[in-house]
């Protein structure tokens, strides 16, 4: 649950920032209705039924750390890769290195 409130807390930020808006622009309510609108939804009781939040039910944080779980994968999945690839280029090279100096 803890993620999920995280992961809408980072979200805000983020569309806070990408809507600031430049000199001369007219003021963007759009933000302060979404950061007003999240912050009341998180604030409400999760037991309530009538006000039951869409990051509250269980099938989204389930599905929320499966993603994330997915996403751990594919990362570590990349940097196996990465490794096998710089130790097949390493030895190639110390290969390389060792036939031609013993070679005159």
């Amino acid at each position: 649950m803890w993620m999920v409130a995280f992961w809408c807390a980072a979200r805000i930020q983020q569309q806070k920032q990408h809507l600031l808006k430049k000199p001369g622009e007219e003021e963007i309510i759009s933000t302060y209705m979404y950061e007003r609108m999240s912050n009341e939804t998180v604030n409400k009781k999760v037991n309530d039924e009538d006000h039951l939040v869409m990051w509250s039910s269980k099938a989204m944080i389930k599905s929320v750390d499966e993603v994330c779980r997915d996403v751990a994968w594919g990362e570590k999945r990349e940097v196996g890769r990465i490794g096998l690839a710089l130790q097949d280029c390493i030895c190639r090279d110390l290969i390389e290195e060792t036939v031609t100096i013993r070679v005159p």
